[in-house]
């Protein structure tokens, strides 16, 4: 864990140094800048091509199965437990996130966004007992569990082609996972918490391009997976939408997948942690162009 989070700290310098290299160069060469006209209705959306604040809507679907072992009585426990199948979390559920793109020179840009999504569920009679932790869940009572998922991102993108329309490149940056689930029952007077902060350095590419009359597309795959010792993590990231632009207004439709794995610790072991989760919807976006 401790090296993912020097990894992760690492990447963020990129971005600086290439900001850095941005201002030396307009001082060492500053240029005019044009006079700024509006734009044709062919050309709509390339008058304001710096950078974009969005809002996004993610009607997020979640399948999980997680597995965290406790000791209980000196024995060491724990269930693979499916969240959907087993506690009956309802999904999809709405995902909020603000997203920023923005050049910082033509060919180099940053990207950073923040997620914030729950889950919650209710079961009236388990099935089946369930352990985790060292907490233990009998058959036949009541189990009602919450769920939050948030996640923070920030990457820097090279566009080696780019113009006002938009450009292509690969990213290199890290996300910083938040996971916060409890469970809890009344008839069996259980409680149990667990909270996670991952930090996964990622790589991946985007693209984005604006056909004409404001419409265009944007795309982005991105993925990576890492270990030490018994720490393990994956994360994949799919994303492509339709977009429209004009003048300052921004909009957009698409598609998300994202999946993410952890595995931790000894297997069977007192603190061994296992889940593995994949989110899917539609995502709809609003915001403005600078």
């Amino acid at each position: 864990m401790k090296q993912l989070t020097a990894i992760g700290l690492l990447i963020l310098v990129v971005p600086l140094l290439a900001w850095a290299q941005n201002l030396t160069d307009k001082a060492a060469k500053p240029t005019p800048s044009p006079e700024k006209k509006s734009a044709a209705p062919l050309d709509w959306g390339t008058d304001f091509w710096h950078g974009t604040i969005r809002g996004n809507f993610w009607n997020a679907d979640y399948a999980s199965k997680f597995k965290f072992v406790g000791e209980a009585n000196d024995e060491p426990q724990g269930t693979t437990v499916d969240i959907r199948d087993m506690l009956k979390l309802e999904t999809p559920a709405s995902a909020w996130e603000g997203e920023l793109w923005a050049r910082l020179s033509k060919r180099n840009r940053i990207f950073a966004s923040y997620m914030f999504n729950s889950y919650s569920g209710h079961v009236d009679i388990l099935d089946e007992q369930i352990e985790v932790g060292d907490k233990t869940f009998p058959a036949h009572v009541d189990v009602r569990t919450s769920l939050t998922n948030n996640r923070a991102t920030l990457f820097y993108q090279f566009m080696p082609w780019a113009n006002e329309r938009g450009g292509i490149g690969p990213f290199l940056g890290v996300e910083f996972f938040q996971y916060m689930l409890e469970m809890k029952s009344n008839a069996a007077d259980e409680k149990f918490e667990q909270k996670l902060l991952l930090p996964i350095p990622v790589l991946g590419l985007e693209a984005d391009y604006i056909f004409g009359y404001g419409l265009g597309f944007w795309a982005k795959a991105a993925g990576i997976g890492a270990s030490y010792q018994t720490v393990s993590a994956s994360y994949f990231d799919l994303e492509a939408g339709l977009s429209f632009k004009w003048k300052l207004l921004f909009a957009g439709v698409g598609y998300r997948w994202l999946m993410y794995n952890l595995e931790a610790g000894e297997k069977g072991e007192d603190g061994y942690v296992k889940f593995d989760t994949d989110q899917t919807g539609l995502l709809a976006s609003v915001g403005l162009n600078f």
